[in-house]
C-alpha cells in the first residue's frame, strides 16, 4: 500500500525516518485503518524504515494482539535490520545497473567490432 506523509503508522515512520510505536491503534484517530485493525482484534503495532544513508526505501510494519507498551529494544534492533535491508536493496540496485551497463557496452562494441573479438 502506498501512504502519504504522515498518514497512518507507515506515513508516519516515512515523515519521521524513525520507528515508531503505537500501545494500541484502534484508540489513534489518526491511524487510517483503525476500524479495520478492530475488527481483526489487532492493538498495538510498531514500524521502521528500510534506509539507505538518509534516503527511506520503504516501511515494515507489524501487529499485535494485545496493547503493548514500547519495547525500545525491539525497535533498535529492528532500526539495525532495516538498516541492513536498505543496504541489501541499494546493492541489488548497483549490481542491476551495471549488468545493464555491461549488457549495453558489449551492444554498442558488436555494432563496431566482429563479434569474435567481443566475445572473447
Amino acid at each position: 500500500m502506498i501512504f502519504a506523509r504522515g498518514v497512518g503508522l507507515p506515513g508516519r515512520v516515512w515523515e519521521t525516518k524513525t520507528p515508531q510505536w503505537m500501545s494500541d491503534i484502534t484508540c489513534d484517530r489518526q491511524f487510517v485503518r483503525s476500524s479495520l485493525a478492530a475488527q481483526a482484534g489487532l492493538h498495538a503495532a510498531f514500524g521502521f524504515p528500510i534506509q539507505s544513508g538518509e534516503e527511506i526505501l520503504g516501511v515494515i510494519t507489524f501487529f499485535c494482539r494485545e496493547v503493548k507498551p514500547p519495547d525500545f529494544g525491539l525497535l533498535q534492533t529492528m532500526v539495525v535490520i532495516g538498516n541492513q535491508l536498505g543496504q541489501f536493496l541499494k546493492r541489488q540496485q548497483a549490481e542491476a545497473a551495471l549488468r545493464r551497463e555491461q549488457e549495453r557496452t558489449e551492444q554498442l562494441l558488436l555494432n563496431v567490432l566482429p563479434a569474435s573479438i567481443v566475445i572473447s
